[in-house]
Protein backbone atom coordinates (compact mmCIF):
# COMPACT_ATOMS: atom_id res chain seq x y z
CA UNK A 1 0.00 0.00 0.00
CA UNK A 2 1.13 3.51 -0.76
CA UNK A 3 -0.03 6.93 -1.15
CA UNK A 4 -0.66 8.59 -4.55
CA UNK A 5 -1.19 12.88 -4.15
CA UNK A 6 -1.99 15.00 -7.24
CA UNK A 7 -0.82 18.52 -8.41
CA UNK A 8 -0.70 20.74 -11.04
CA UNK A 9 3.15 21.60 -11.55
CA UNK A 10 3.51 25.16 -12.87
CA UNK A 11 6.95 25.22 -14.55
CA UNK A 12 7.36 28.39 -17.20
CA UNK A 13 10.70 29.79 -18.12
CA UNK A 14 12.26 33.38 -18.52
CA UNK A 15 10.33 36.66 -18.99
CA UNK A 16 7.82 35.31 -21.52
CA UNK A 17 6.92 32.37 -19.37
CA UNK A 18 7.66 29.75 -22.02
CA UNK A 19 6.00 26.29 -21.44
CA UNK A 20 8.20 23.16 -20.03
CA UNK A 21 7.96 21.59 -22.98
CA UNK A 22 10.05 24.12 -25.02
CA UNK A 23 13.02 23.61 -22.04
CA UNK A 24 12.61 19.91 -21.82
CA UNK A 25 14.94 18.57 -23.74
CA UNK A 26 17.35 20.99 -22.98
CA UNK A 27 16.88 21.74 -19.61
CA UNK A 28 14.88 19.76 -17.51
CA UNK A 29 16.53 16.77 -18.52
CA UNK A 30 19.84 17.31 -18.52
CA UNK A 31 19.53 18.68 -15.50
CA UNK A 32 17.44 15.92 -13.96
CA UNK A 33 20.02 13.35 -14.90
CA UNK A 34 23.35 15.65 -14.02
CA UNK A 35 23.61 13.71 -10.49
CA UNK A 36 23.77 17.15 -8.36
CA UNK A 37 21.83 17.07 -5.30
CA UNK A 38 20.70 19.51 -3.01
CA UNK A 39 21.86 19.20 0.21
CA UNK A 40 19.56 19.94 3.39
CA UNK A 41 21.62 20.68 7.07
CA UNK A 42 20.39 20.37 10.04
CA UNK A 43 21.48 21.71 13.18
CA UNK A 44 20.53 19.01 15.14
CA UNK A 45 21.63 16.31 12.97
CA UNK A 46 25.53 15.15 12.38
CA UNK A 47 25.10 14.52 8.50
CA UNK A 48 23.02 16.92 5.72
CA UNK A 49 20.45 15.46 4.04
CA UNK A 50 20.86 15.49 0.54
CA UNK A 51 17.80 14.77 -2.24
CA UNK A 52 18.70 13.93 -5.66
CA UNK A 53 16.30 12.44 -8.97
CA UNK A 54 17.26 9.10 -10.37
CA UNK A 55 16.52 6.96 -13.12
CA UNK A 56 14.44 10.42 -14.79
CA UNK A 57 13.06 9.17 -18.41
CA UNK A 58 10.44 10.31 -20.75
CA UNK A 59 8.17 7.58 -22.06
CA UNK A 60 5.29 6.47 -23.41
CA UNK A 61 2.15 5.10 -21.60
CA UNK A 62 -1.08 4.47 -21.03
CA UNK A 63 -3.81 1.99 -21.80
CA UNK A 64 -7.01 3.61 -23.85
CA UNK A 65 -5.00 6.43 -25.14
CA UNK A 66 -0.40 6.66 -25.44
CA UNK A 67 0.73 9.75 -24.15
CA UNK A 68 4.34 11.14 -23.61
CA UNK A 69 5.04 11.26 -19.13
CA UNK A 70 8.46 12.67 -17.36
CA UNK A 71 8.73 9.82 -15.06
CA UNK A 72 11.23 8.92 -12.16
CA UNK A 73 12.06 8.89 -8.45
CA UNK A 74 13.07 11.31 -6.10
CA UNK A 75 15.08 10.05 -3.00
CA UNK A 76 15.73 11.30 -0.03
CA UNK A 77 19.12 10.21 1.29
CA UNK A 78 19.96 10.65 5.28
CA UNK A 79 20.92 9.56 8.45
CA UNK A 80 18.79 8.63 11.56
CA UNK A 81 19.97 9.44 14.48
CA UNK A 82 19.13 6.86 17.49
CA UNK A 83 20.09 7.84 20.85
CA UNK A 84 18.05 5.31 22.81
CA UNK A 85 15.52 2.36 22.96
CA UNK A 86 13.29 0.74 25.03
CA UNK A 87 12.88 -3.19 25.76
CA UNK A 88 10.92 -4.73 28.57
CA UNK A 89 13.87 -6.50 30.18
CA UNK A 90 15.88 -3.58 30.25
CA UNK A 91 13.66 -0.74 29.97
CA UNK A 92 15.73 2.33 28.22
CA UNK A 93 18.76 2.47 27.97
CA UNK A 94 21.40 4.35 26.12
CA UNK A 95 22.64 2.98 22.56
CA UNK A 96 23.67 5.32 19.92
CA UNK A 97 23.17 4.35 16.51
CA UNK A 98 23.14 6.12 13.28
CA UNK A 99 21.85 4.09 10.00
CA UNK A 100 21.14 5.25 7.28
CA UNK A 101 17.92 5.67 5.04
CA UNK A 102 16.80 6.26 1.83
CA UNK A 103 12.93 7.10 1.23
CA UNK A 104 11.74 7.42 -1.90
CA UNK A 105 9.16 8.39 -4.11
CA UNK A 106 7.84 7.73 -7.60
CA UNK A 107 6.54 10.78 -10.04
CA UNK A 108 4.88 10.86 -12.83
CA UNK A 109 4.14 13.92 -15.08
CA UNK A 110 1.57 13.89 -17.80
CA UNK A 111 3.23 16.03 -20.52
CA UNK A 112 -0.09 17.01 -22.33
CA UNK A 113 -1.07 18.95 -19.40
CA UNK A 114 1.61 18.98 -16.32
CA UNK A 115 -0.93 17.03 -13.94
CA UNK A 116 1.42 15.15 -11.61
CA UNK A 117 1.10 11.76 -9.11
CA UNK A 118 3.31 11.50 -6.68
CA UNK A 119 3.46 8.32 -4.86
CA UNK A 120 5.19 8.08 -1.21
CA UNK A 121 6.97 4.47 -1.06
CA UNK A 122 6.79 4.92 3.04
CA UNK A 123 6.78 7.53 5.84
CA UNK A 124 8.99 10.41 5.75
CA UNK A 125 8.95 9.70 2.16
CA UNK A 126 9.24 13.05 -0.82
CA UNK A 127 6.16 14.60 -1.00
CA UNK A 128 5.08 17.88 -3.42
CA UNK A 129 6.49 20.45 -1.35
CA UNK A 130 10.08 18.64 -1.10
CA UNK A 131 9.63 18.06 -4.99
CA UNK A 132 8.68 21.22 -6.20
CA UNK A 133 11.29 23.15 -3.74
CA UNK A 134 14.09 20.53 -4.88
CA UNK A 135 12.95 20.68 -8.60
CA UNK A 136 14.01 24.63 -7.80
CA UNK A 137 17.14 24.47 -6.50
CA UNK A 138 18.75 21.89 -8.83
CA UNK A 139 17.55 23.58 -12.13
CA UNK A 140 18.77 26.64 -10.61
CA UNK A 141 22.39 25.38 -9.75
CA UNK A 142 22.14 23.25 -13.13
CA UNK A 143 21.45 26.71 -14.99
CA UNK A 144 24.37 28.54 -13.11
CA UNK A 145 27.33 26.04 -14.35
CA UNK A 146 25.43 25.26 -17.60
CA UNK A 147 25.54 28.82 -18.32
CA UNK A 148 28.89 29.18 -17.56
CA UNK A 149 29.73 26.85 -19.79
CA UNK A 150 27.90 28.59 -22.03
CA UNK A 151 29.44 32.20 -21.71
CA UNK A 152 32.76 30.83 -22.77
CA UNK A 153 31.69 28.53 -25.89
CA UNK A 154 29.30 31.68 -27.36
CA UNK A 155 25.55 29.72 -26.55
CA UNK A 156 22.60 32.04 -25.78
CA UNK A 157 22.10 31.00 -21.70
CA UNK A 158 19.22 28.86 -20.35
CA UNK A 159 16.62 30.87 -18.90
CA UNK A 160 14.96 31.57 -15.15
CA UNK A 161 13.24 28.60 -14.25
CA UNK A 162 9.97 29.75 -12.19
CA UNK A 163 8.47 26.57 -10.35
CA UNK A 164 5.63 26.08 -8.43
CA UNK A 165 2.83 23.25 -7.68
CA UNK A 166 -0.70 23.38 -6.94
CA UNK A 167 -2.62 20.30 -5.33
CA UNK A 168 -5.41 18.67 -6.97
CA UNK A 169 -8.87 19.34 -5.01
CA UNK A 170 -12.04 17.19 -4.35
CA UNK A 171 -14.68 18.40 -2.80
CA UNK A 172 -13.92 15.42 -0.15
CA UNK A 173 -10.25 16.49 0.37
CA UNK A 174 -11.40 20.07 1.45
CA UNK A 175 -14.14 18.55 3.39
CA UNK A 176 -12.39 16.10 5.73
CA UNK A 177 -9.92 19.26 6.31
CA UNK A 178 -12.90 21.64 7.30
CA UNK A 179 -14.98 19.34 8.95
CA UNK A 180 -14.00 20.09 12.53
CA UNK A 181 -13.67 24.17 12.32
CA UNK A 182 -15.35 25.85 14.27
CA UNK A 183 -15.08 29.17 11.46
CA UNK A 184 -13.39 29.80 8.42
CA UNK A 185 -11.40 33.82 9.05
CA UNK A 186 -9.65 33.47 5.61
CA UNK A 187 -9.02 31.94 2.53
CA UNK A 188 -6.44 33.18 0.00
CA UNK A 189 -5.84 32.23 -2.99
CA UNK A 190 -2.09 32.28 -5.10
CA UNK A 191 -1.67 32.36 -9.02
CA UNK A 192 1.75 32.30 -10.19
CA UNK A 193 2.18 31.74 -14.08
CA UNK A 194 0.49 29.05 -15.73
CA UNK A 195 1.29 26.63 -18.58
CA UNK A 196 -1.48 27.52 -21.08
CA UNK A 197 -4.18 26.76 -18.93
CA UNK A 198 -7.82 28.43 -19.08
CA UNK A 199 -10.98 28.27 -16.90
CA UNK A 200 -11.56 27.65 -13.23
CA UNK A 201 -13.67 29.79 -11.52
CA UNK A 202 -16.17 30.76 -14.75
CA UNK A 203 -12.68 32.86 -15.77
CA UNK A 204 -11.98 34.45 -12.47
CA UNK A 205 -8.84 32.46 -13.02
CA UNK A 206 -7.77 34.09 -16.31
CA UNK A 207 -8.50 37.82 -15.05
CA UNK A 208 -5.90 37.51 -12.30
CA UNK A 209 -3.75 36.11 -14.83
CA UNK A 210 -4.43 38.84 -17.06
CA UNK A 211 -3.79 41.63 -13.80
CA UNK A 212 -0.47 39.34 -13.65
CA UNK A 213 0.58 39.80 -16.93
CA UNK A 214 -0.01 43.36 -16.38
CA UNK A 215 2.57 44.29 -13.74
CA UNK A 216 6.01 43.18 -15.62
CA UNK A 217 7.92 42.25 -12.04
CA UNK A 218 5.52 40.38 -10.24
CA UNK A 219 5.25 36.54 -10.60
CA UNK A 220 2.35 35.92 -8.58
CA UNK A 221 -1.21 37.52 -7.93
CA UNK A 222 -3.29 37.04 -4.43
CA UNK A 223 -6.74 37.25 -3.76
CA UNK A 224 -8.20 36.95 -0.15
CA UNK A 225 -11.88 36.11 1.27
CA UNK A 226 -12.21 37.32 4.83
CA UNK A 227 -14.79 35.58 6.95
CA UNK A 228 -17.20 33.55 4.39
CA UNK A 229 -20.12 32.34 6.00
CA UNK A 230 -20.65 29.31 4.29
CA UNK A 231 -18.29 26.31 4.12
CA UNK A 232 -19.74 24.93 1.68
CA UNK A 233 -19.58 27.75 -0.67
CA UNK A 234 -15.87 27.63 0.03
CA UNK A 235 -15.61 24.30 -0.60
CA UNK A 236 -16.66 24.25 -3.82
CA UNK A 237 -14.68 27.09 -4.86
CA UNK A 238 -11.52 25.78 -3.84
CA UNK A 239 -12.54 22.64 -6.03
CA UNK A 240 -13.14 24.79 -8.90
CA UNK A 241 -9.97 26.38 -9.07
CA UNK A 242 -8.91 22.97 -10.59
CA UNK A 243 -5.13 22.96 -9.34
CA UNK A 244 -4.27 26.56 -11.09
CA UNK A 245 -4.35 28.18 -7.27
CA UNK A 246 -2.61 27.91 -4.34
CA UNK A 247 -4.94 27.90 -1.62
CA UNK A 248 -4.69 28.20 1.89
CA UNK A 249 -7.47 28.40 4.70
CA UNK A 250 -6.69 30.25 7.81
CA UNK A 251 -9.43 28.83 10.50
CA UNK A 252 -10.46 28.96 14.29
CA UNK A 253 -11.16 25.61 16.04
CA UNK A 254 -13.74 24.72 18.51
CA UNK A 255 -12.70 26.46 22.47
CA UNK A 256 -10.53 23.32 24.34
CA UNK A 257 -11.45 24.22 28.26
CA UNK A 258 -8.19 23.50 30.48
CA UNK A 259 -8.38 22.35 34.08
CA UNK A 260 -9.82 25.21 35.28
CA UNK A 261 -12.55 25.42 33.33
CA UNK A 262 -11.16 28.40 31.23
CA UNK A 263 -11.71 28.51 27.31
CA UNK A 264 -8.70 27.85 25.48
CA UNK A 265 -8.95 29.59 21.73
CA UNK A 266 -7.37 27.54 18.86
CA UNK A 267 -6.31 28.97 15.53
CA UNK A 268 -4.83 27.54 12.69
CA UNK A 269 -3.77 27.31 9.04
CA UNK A 270 -4.39 24.67 6.84
CA UNK A 271 -2.14 24.66 3.80
CA UNK A 272 -2.54 23.48 0.12
CA UNK A 273 -0.84 20.08 0.51
CA UNK A 274 -3.23 18.98 3.45
CA UNK A 275 -6.35 19.56 1.04
CA UNK A 276 -4.76 17.75 -2.15
CA UNK A 277 -6.58 14.67 -3.11
CA UNK A 278 -4.85 11.89 -2.33
CA UNK A 279 -5.51 8.01 -2.66
CA UNK A 280 -3.98 4.23 -1.24
CA UNK A 281 -2.62 2.32 -4.39
CA UNK A 282 -1.58 -0.70 -4.15
CA UNK A 283 1.58 -2.51 -6.08
CA UNK A 284 2.31 -6.21 -6.55
CA UNK A 285 6.23 -5.68 -5.85
CA UNK A 286 8.78 -3.12 -5.02
CA UNK A 287 7.24 0.59 -5.29
CA UNK A 288 10.04 1.55 -8.04
CA UNK A 289 9.55 -1.38 -10.32
CA UNK A 290 5.96 -0.99 -10.39
CA UNK A 291 5.54 1.63 -13.01
CA UNK A 292 2.91 -0.31 -15.25
CA UNK A 293 0.74 -0.24 -12.31
CA UNK A 294 1.26 2.72 -11.56
CA UNK A 295 -0.06 4.41 -14.91
CA UNK A 296 -2.71 1.96 -14.48
CA UNK A 297 -4.21 3.40 -11.38
CA UNK A 298 -3.66 7.10 -13.05
CA UNK A 299 -5.93 5.71 -15.99
CA UNK A 300 -9.19 6.35 -13.97
CA UNK A 301 -8.50 9.73 -11.94
CA UNK A 302 -10.16 12.17 -13.99
CA UNK A 303 -7.90 15.16 -13.00
CA UNK A 304 -4.92 13.54 -14.18
CA UNK A 305 -6.44 13.83 -18.14
CA UNK A 306 -7.82 17.35 -18.44
CA UNK A 307 -7.28 18.91 -21.91
CA UNK A 308 -6.09 22.33 -21.43
CA UNK A 309 -4.39 24.64 -24.38
CA UNK A 310 -0.69 23.01 -23.78
CA UNK A 311 -2.29 20.65 -25.95
CA UNK A 312 -0.95 22.75 -29.16
CA UNK A 313 3.03 22.61 -27.37
CA UNK A 314 2.30 19.06 -26.66
CA UNK A 315 1.31 18.12 -30.41
CA UNK A 316 4.24 20.23 -31.63
CA UNK A 317 6.44 18.32 -28.86
CA UNK A 318 5.42 15.15 -30.83
CA UNK A 319 5.88 16.23 -34.09
CA UNK A 320 9.63 16.91 -33.42
CA UNK A 321 9.96 13.89 -31.28
CA UNK A 322 8.88 11.68 -34.28
CA UNK A 323 11.02 14.01 -36.80
CA UNK A 324 14.09 12.79 -34.39
CA UNK A 325 12.77 9.58 -34.22
CA UNK A 326 12.53 8.89 -37.65
CA UNK A 327 16.11 10.95 -38.33
CA UNK A 328 17.82 8.25 -36.38
CA UNK A 329 16.63 5.32 -37.78
CA UNK A 330 17.59 6.73 -41.11
CA UNK A 331 14.40 7.68 -42.49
Amino acid sequence: MALMSLANLNLTFGSDDEPLLEWLDEFIIPALTSGIKREIKNKEKKEPTYIMFNDVSIDMVGISEKELVLKGLIIKDTTLDIYNQYNDNDGLYRQEQHPKSAPYSVFVIFLKNHRMALIKNQAGSPDIRLFTSTLRDILTKYRKEENKRRKETGLDYLPTAIINSNGIKSSESISNMLKNIKRIREVTFTLTPRNNELGGLSGLVDKLEAQLLEQPKSKCVKTVIKYPNSTSAVTKLIEETDGMMKTEIYVDYPDEIDESGQAIKRNGKIRDDEITQKFEVEFSGELKESFDEIIQSCEDIEALHKETDNIIYYNKYMQKRKEQLNQKRGK
